[in-house]
């Protein structure tokens, strides 16, 4: 596309030596400690550079633009989101329990709350660099949990005059409102809510998954 600009997280130049990845670590944590201290518009590679105490020449070494450092910022933050959540979902499936259901997505929004004053700056500032496709991989992780607990649990009749849900319908459902429910949690700050929209959420795919034929696994 004419015009268009490097968002992407790629680096513009791969660091090699424990120098040049500091370098790159140094970036990334002024451009966290200043989105989070004044907003996207005060970001900028002069005030990323000033902030790592390295050279604006430095800076652009391994980054084209402020944009391709938030990037490179959001998906480590993604990363480190999706490490927990997996993490805590592998806990949930060893047990064969749907027990810590509620309490695996409120893990969901505690960590986004640790990385809210930076997330809300870029929701805020630029919207396009944290677009709902950024919480794929928990989405993927969500959907790939719920296949297992419908294959492991017991597949009875469905209810007399109660439709069978599709399990792959459900998958969808979920893997969709799940991104969405994250970004509404942070752009609305919804912290008051945290347990109450995890369990009430929980509750909607809990339902589904009965309906879908999962026997209680408590």
């Amino acid at each position: 596309m004419a015009g268009s600009r490097e968002t992407r997280s790629e680096l513009r130049r791969k660091p090699s030596q424990g120098r040049a990845k500091d370098t790159v670590e140094r970036a990334k944590s002024a451009a966290r400690q200043i989105l989070a201290e004044s907003g996207y518009g005060a970001l900028s590679m002069g005030a990323i550079a000033d902030r790592a105490e390295v050279s604006k020449g430095t800076v652009y070494q391994y980054f084209p633009n402020k944009e391709s450092v938030v990037a490179a910022l959001v998906a480590e933050i993604m990363d480190d989101l999706v490490e927990s959540f997996g993490g805590r979902l592998r806990e949930t499936l060893a047990v064969g329990s749907l027990s810590l259901g509620p309490e695996l997505l409120t893990s969901v929004f505690a960590e986004l709350d640790r990385h809210r004053p930076t997330l809300t700056a870029v929701l805020d500032g630029a919207p396009h660099l944290l677009p709902p496709s950024a919480f794929d991989p928990i989405s993927e992780r969500w959907g790939d949990a719920t296949r297992t607990l419908l294959a492991i649990g017991a597949r009875g009749p469905a209810e007399p005059g109660r439709a069978r849900v599709d399990g792959d319908a459900l998958v969808t459902i979920l893997s969709v409102c799940g991104p969405a429910l994250c970004l509404h949690y942070l752009s609305a700050d919804l912290r008051e809510q945290r347990e109450a929209l995890a369990r009430t959420y929980f509750s909607m795919a809990y339902g589904g998954l009965t309906a879908a034929g999962l026997g209680p696994l408590v």
